[in-house]
């Protein structure tokens, strides 16, 4: 499924189920910022992990480490995951004039 963030800059998914791996990928940054991720969303029955990942020359996606990032669980039915992914700037600038 394809996801646009809003103005805010959250992407809402619904359908997640249970017992299920994701594979996110950002497929276009904000201007003048790297596009972030991939990642790997493992959702288990109550609780789900992100696993940073990188992407394969075939385009399938294989998880980096073992150490994930746990997500925050809330909400009875439906649960609601949350996860911060912050942008990253490119870093140049331009020098001063002369500089």
């Amino acid at each position: 499924m394809k996801v646009t963030t809003g103005n805010d800059g959250i992407a809402t998914f619904t359908g997640i189920q249970r017992n299920t791996t994701y594979y996110l990928r950002e497929t276009q940054a904000p201007s003048n910022y790297m596009t972030a991720g991939p990642w790997i969303l493992v959702v288990g029955s109550e609780e789900a992990t992100l696993y940073p990942a990188t992407e394969n020359p075939d385009g399938t996606l294989t998880q980096t480490g073992e150490t994930g990032t746990p997500l925050t669980v809330s909400g009875t039915d439906p649960k609601v995951l949350s996860a911060t992914v912050r942008d990253i700037s490119w870093g140049y600038e331009l020098p001063d004039t002369g500089g």
